[in-house]
């Protein structure tokens, strides 16, 4: 056997490991319905909590605005709270997991709270148990919604169906509304 094949075969015994010891994405772990918040007294984050991931950071100032009715219909069903995953454009890899909330939707910009966790523990590039949150602003572009971030990274978000259809440089993610 020669060095390179050894190499080989440690590397993939080390990826089987890891992945078998990386949790379920959050969508697996629990039947995830849309959810209706039935007291003012109860925040919109601790609803959100009950229905994703715990270890998902969620902002405590979270709110959705329902948009007014000149809002295009296209763009009008951006609002609420979506929840899904992200995976690896050319590897299908499992990256993180991730919540987004359109707060406030108008026919020129879109105001969405992130927070996501990592879930990709690769050996030379991991992001896993790296958790992140923000609150961006968002431009409409026709049926498409687009953030640029400060790092120059951008994502895209589309609904297709009953679907939220997520991608960015190297990462596409689908993502199902909870509330």
């Amino acid at each position: 056997m020669t060095m390179k094949t050894l190499t080989l075969i440690v590397a993939a015994i080390i990826l089987s490991i890891t992945f078998t010891l990386i949790p379920p994405p959050a969508s697996a772990q629990q039947d995830q319905q849309v959810v209706k918040t039935t007291s003012s007294d109860v925040g919109l984050s601790e609803v959100l909590r009950k229905h994703v991931s715990k270890d998902i950071p969620i902002l405590p100032d979270i709110s959705i605005t329902p948009p007014d009715p000149s809002v295009p219909h296209e763009l009008a069903r951006f609002s609420g709270a979506w929840v899904g995953e992200w995976r690896g454009q050319r590897t299908n890899a499992h990256m993180a997991d991730q919540l987004y909330v359109f707060e406030k939707v108008s026919p020129t910009s879109v105001t969405m709270v992130s927070g996501g966790i990592g879930r990709f523990a690769g050996q030379s590039d991991s992001n896993y148990g790296r958790t992140w949150s923000s609150r961006n602003e968002l431009q409409p572009e026709g049926s498409k919604l687009t953030v640029t971030f400060p790092n120059g990274n951008w994502t895209t978000f589309q609904i297709e169906g009953e679907r939220l259809s997520v991608r960015s440089r190297t990462w596409v993610g689908t993502f199902k509304k909870i509330q």
